[in-house]
This record gives structure tokens, C-alpha cells and sequence, in this order.
């Protein structure tokens, strides 16, 4: 199970980068569009030891999604609630 964890985490990780990388796009109220992405596992990823920086400096995920124009997050709901099982 330590595998998938990596797997996920480091999945997770490229994603955030790649978020990174982009400047900043107009706020949710300048666009039309809905700019965001699955947040289903953040809790779990932090609570694993994850930790999300930007320039060096830890930040909250979500503030940072925000800063850099998320307008939408998606939750799903798990049937099984351990994500192990």
C-alpha cells in the first residue's frame, strides 16, 4: 500500500507543480470558465506529511488553488472510508 501512496502523492505533486508554473489567470469573477480540480485526497495528503510550498514557503493548499484562480473545487465521497481497504 506504500507504493499506491507514493504513487498518488507524487501524482498529486506534478500536478500541483505544473500549477506552479502558470502565472496567475484572472479571478473568478473575470472569467467565465470554471478553473479548478479534485481535492478529494488533500486532507489525507497532509495528513500523510504532505506539505505544499510556493517559492519555498509553506501555504495553505487551498489558499493557494485560490490565489492562482481556482473558482472550483471538487469533493468526492468515498463508499469506503478507508482509503486501504
Amino acid at each position: 500500500m506504500k507504493i499506491t501512496n507514493s504513487i498518488i502523492a507524487l501524482t498529486f505533486a506534478a500536478s500541483l507543480f505544473c500549477l506552479l508554473e502558470y502565472p496567475k489567470i484572472s479571478t473568478a469573477q473575470d472569467s467565465e470558465f470554471i478553473y479548478g480540480g479534485d481535492i478529494s485526497i488533500l486532507k489525507k495528503m497532509e495528513d500523510s506529511g504532505g506539505v505544499y510550498k510556493y517559492q519555498g514557503k509553506k501555504v495553505d493548499a487551498l489558499q493557494l488553488f485560490k490565489e492562482n484562480g481556482y473558482n472550483y473545487g471538487r469533493v468526492r465521497i468515498f463508499h469506503t472510508p478507508d482509503m486501504e481497504a
